[in-house]
């Protein structure tokens, strides 16, 4: 799914690091939807793109609810409020926006592999980076034994512990995530948090 709605990531923001910070975040989340968007329509790329709505929901009686709706309408998001989910669950507090998309991730990358590949474009898996550098206008990306040089370079990767080398961010975790299910004769389509 593409959705910049993070549980209460905004409300933790502005706490921590200001209204600006907080909104200049909201906006990168806004900017990759639409990058993603515009590379799928540019290059016609079928991964069953799709717009729906994407839900926030809780049924804790805490206020973190209402700093979020609070902070998001300030920062003029469209969002609607409601206390039913779209299969007619009740719950405390829920929101809603209509501008976010689910697709199919894995034809959207190989449909971008073989762009890149057409292009002459190489890609490096599973290759370890010990070291990159800019030299001039080139990044000089050093493996254990060979030089890569590139004009552009991705690191795709779950934490930056590149920071520092072997470091872990103080701040990494274990995290879960779930999924609830219930049958259904309607298609409903929208995501949720």
């Amino acid at each position: 799914k593409l959705t910049y709605l993070q549980d209460n990531i905004y409300s933790k923001l502005k706490s921590y690091h200001g209204e600006s910070i907080s909104k200049l975040y909201l906006e990168s989340q806004r900017d990759s939807i639409k990058m993603v968007k515009d590379v799928i329509k540019k290059n016609r790329i079928d991964c069953n793109f799709e717009k729906v709505k994407s839900f926030v929901f809780s049924n804790s009686s805490d206020n973190d609810m209402n700093k979020e709706i609070s902070l998001l309408k300030e920062f003029d998001v469209p969002l609607k409020e409601s206390n039913f989910l779209p299969n007619k669950e009740k719950v405390m507090y829920s929101y809603y926006v209509n501008d976010t998309y689910v697709f199919h991730p894995l034809k959207y990358l190989f449909a971008l592999k073989e762009k890149c590949l057409n292009k002459n474009i190489l890609i490096y898996e599973n290759t370890k980076i010990v070291s990159i550098d800019k030299e001039n206008d080139v990044f000089v990306c050093k493996t254990s034994n060979n030089k890569i040089n590139a004009k552009y370079v991705v690191l795709a990767l779950h934490y930056p512990y590149f920071l520092v080398p072997f470091l872990f961010p103080l701040k990494s975790y274990i995290e879960k995530s779930y999924i609830g299910a219930f049958k259904t004769d309607k298609n409903y389509k929208f995501s949720s948090i």
